[in-house]
């Protein structure tokens, strides 16, 4: 008894994880946007919260492997991920100490691991059918809250925030320095006006990929309901109902990518329905005939770029950019990868003239594996892909349970509002605001979405499984087709989602609740139960480490950069940012956060004369820990030029001009780095009268113009605007000046 409640809870708890991550924004880093700083009133995610769900889902699987999975007809399930785990460990492992920001990789890769292992555990778990209507009715739950907020945004978020944005335009950028002229303004407000709904997460398209296969799901249930007996009309109203809302609010996000990516698995959910008995008695040969296809599909596509240079449309030939680009990074670091959220570092030396944006990701899964975790990365998705999809599709087609069994709507209901509870308790602290306002209406109006969307699928009585797993599958590949051209992966609300698709793909249910015949067997007692003991192990193991290396230091480090950022008091507030940086040593943000308020209040000589020395000795230990960071040398360039024109020191002029080059390293393509550097150089060469920094000067103003001139017609947001042109060129004008005048 005390073992099935240990199995109930630890299934509630990663079910309550499945339906809180697609309703929060999570991130790595702990940097905060200039946006938000600005807005007083929200604050961006915090690095520490995705490590807490990580260290639930690690806590969860040890737990279960400890007490829970030991019963003598329970056998350990294959998911078809176990061949690719230990390769993306490697992998992981190497490129984290390899990595320039070793935070976010070690943040990023920890928290793709675990999702891998959510997967795992509920493949082992789904083995009820109620459970499976549990999973599958809180996924969709999910999604209808993420619907109806992205319909909300449409209809009145975006007019009114606008409205505001109008009033308040001025005030707004000038608390961030930014000129109203800039291109920073003007991609702000280009977006703005494009009304693409996000919902709950960071980018409507990542929106889109969690719309996408909530919607397939959402079609499976509707099959099932189809397929059941008795046929009323009052068990199709809430999963038809829910279906148009999802619909409805994918069409909100206006992601061309998602909204393909769903109409295309829909047909092939549909062929695979009309053509059962044909399909399943070919299934290996048409599992063999698709990867031919995707390969042959595959290989088109990059034949095409390599001949033309380029891809159809300009959103793809961006993406031909990037993958190109990652093409090198992949070269130079096959065998340890760049680590995870560290591709927009290295993609700034890598991207052309043609490539104006400065992407953070290569918006390609299979792309993104390889570059962030070298070969073994891009070994363990092919070996996920492979048998992965051969576990779905020549596996686990054939279900015991197909015809209708007991519905278990009672418990399904009660567990439900478990979870429910679970969910908007946990997602309270996770709003990034306290005023009661915000939290009661961010709160209320999800909750309510949430309630109806669970009920609609849960009140409609699902009776046949099958249709639901198969639609799980192909949600699955919604999500896939789509991360081709995107980066959902690398967000954990869209990854926990197709983590729980994946398992109700092969949910090894059967109506009596035990292991289904189809299934592999368990194995015998001693076997299984060592095996428990050795998994067990690995997952205390992982807890541990996760909890001492990961969350332990960034908690701590959290709560000194917040208790700096709140305070008014600038010794306090470095004094918490040195600290942070103690707790922390791995994560540069206290440092650069530190050196910016150091330089904030020097002028008004608040905290001593020893200001400038304190902040560049905080961002030469920033840089230690960011060496890829380019806003850091920038700001160590400006720093040593101001140090120099105040002690007139030949070594804070070689600093400035060391730091410009590093800057013109790491982004070559950039007009502002050449100028940057061309300061550097002018104010050396003016110093000490030397032509060769003087010419290299002007060559370099030179260079800037000439950057900005042989960006695409079509791209303006990012060109210089004429007020800088002028500027560089009186600058060109008095280096070359000085240049005449010295002999």
């Amino acid at each position: 008894m005390m073992r099935r409640r240990l199995e109930g809870a630890c299934f509630l708890v990663l079910a309550a994880v499945v339906g809180l991550r697609p309703l929060i924004l999570e991130r790595y880093d702990s940097a905060v946007h200039d946006l938000t700083r600005a807005l007083e009133v929200v604050s961006d995610p915090s690095p520490v919260w995705p490590l807490v769900l990580d260290f639930v889902i690690l806590l969860v699987a040890a737990l279960w492997w400890s007490f829970g999975s030991s019963h003598r007809r329970r056998g350990y399930v294959r998911s078809g991920l176990e061949w690719g785990l230990p390769f993306l460990v490697i992998g992981v492992v190497v490129s984290s100490a390899f990595a320039g920001n070793k935070r976010l990789a070690a943040n990023g890769a920890a928290d793709w691991l675990c999702c891998l292992l959510l997967a795992v555990m509920l493949v082992q778990m789904l083995n009820r059918a109620w459970r499976v209507r549990l999973l599958v009715s809180v996924i969709l739950a999910s999604g209808a809250a993420q619907a109806v907020e992205c319909i909300h945004q449409v209809a009145l978020v975006f007019p009114e925030t606008e409205a505001m944005y109008r009033e308040n335009r001025e005030e707004l950028w000038s608390r961030q320095g930014v000129a109203l002229d800039s291109a920073h303004v003007e991609m702000f407000e280009a977006r703005m006006a494009s009304r693409e709904a996000f919902g709950y997460l960071a980018h409507s398209n990542v929106t889109g990929a969690h719309l996408a296969m909530c919607v397939a799901l959402a079609v499976g249930v509707v099959v099932s309901v189809t397929g059941s007996r008795p046929r009323t009309v009052g068990r199709y109203v809430g999963p038809v109902a829910l279906t148009v809302l999802l619909v409805a609010a994918l069409v909100a996000t206006r992601s061309r990518g998602a909204m393909l990516a769903c109409a295309i698995v829909v047909v092939l959910a549909g062929g695979r329905f009309v053509y059962a008995q044909l399909i399943d008695r070919n299934k290996a040969r048409i599992f063999r005939c698709a990867w031919m296809v995707a390969a042959v599909v595959l290989l088109a596509v990059v034949g095409h770029g390599l001949y033309h240079g380029s891809l159809p449309g300009r959103s793809l030939d961006f993406r031909w950019n990037y993958w190109t680009a990652s093409a090198h990074m992949f070269g130079e670091h096959a065998l340890t990868g760049v680590g995870s959220g560290n591709f927009g570092r290295h993609y700034l030396s890598h991207k052309t003239i043609d490539s104006p944006e400065e992407v953070q990701t290569p918006h390609n899964f299979l792309v993104s594996a390889a570059v962030d975790w070298g070969v073994p990365g891009l070994l363990a998705m092919g070996l996920f892909l492979w048998f992965g999809s051969r576990r779905i599709f020549v596996e686990c087609e054939d279900f015991a349970n197909d015809g209708e069994g007991d519905t278990a709507r009672g418990t399904v209901v009660r567990a439900g509002a478990i979870v429910a509870f679970m969910i908007f308790v946990a997602r309270l602290p996770l709003l990034g605001s306290s005023d009661p306002n915000l939290l009661y209406f961010g709160t209320m109006l999800p909750l309510i979405a949430w309630a109806v969307g669970f009920l609609g699928v849960t009140f409609a009585d699902i009776r046949q499984l099958r249709p639901v797993a198969s639609l799980g599958a192909f949600a699955l590949l919604a999500f896939l087709l789509q991360d081709t051209i995107n980066f959902a992966s690398i967000v954990p609300g869209t990854l926990v989602t197709a983590a729980a698709c994946f398992a109700v793909a092969i949910s090894p249910f059967s109506p009596a609740g035990e292991v289904s015949e189809s299934k592999p067997q368990p194995l015998r007692h001693m076997t299984q139960f060592r095996l428990a003991r050795i998994l067990a192990d690995v997952a205390w193991l992982g807890s541990l480490t996760l909890s001492v290396v990961g969350l332990a230091p960034v908690w701590r480090a959290d709560r000194a950069i917040a208790s700096a950022r709140a305070t008014s008091d600038p010794r306090a507030a470095i004094d918490a940012y040195l600290h942070a940086a103690t707790a922390d040593p791995l994560d540069p943000t206290p440092l650069i956060e530190a050196a910016e308020r150091l330089l904030a209040n020097s002028a008004t000589g608040v905290i001593g004369a020893s200001t400038l020395d304190q902040a560049i000795d905080l961002l030469r230990r920033a840089e230690v820990r960011d060496p890829y960071a380019v806003e850091i040398p920038r700001l160590l360039t400006r720093c040593y030029l101001h140090r120099a024109s105040r002690t007139n020191q030949p070594v804070d002029r070689d600093a400035a001009v060391a730091s410009a080059r590093r800057v013109l390293e790491i982004y070559p393509i950039e007009s502002q780095s050449h100028v940057l550097l061309g300061d550097a150089l002018t104010a050396r060469g003016v110093a000490t009268d030397n032509r060769d920094d003087l010419s290299q000067a002007v060559a370099h103003f030179a260079r800037a113009i000439e950057i900005d001139q042989a960006r695409p017609a079509w791209e303006t947001i990012r060109r210089l605007r004429p007020v800088q042109i002028d500027a560089i060129r009186r600058r060109i004008e008095n280096a070359g000046r000085k240049l005449s005048e010295t002999r």
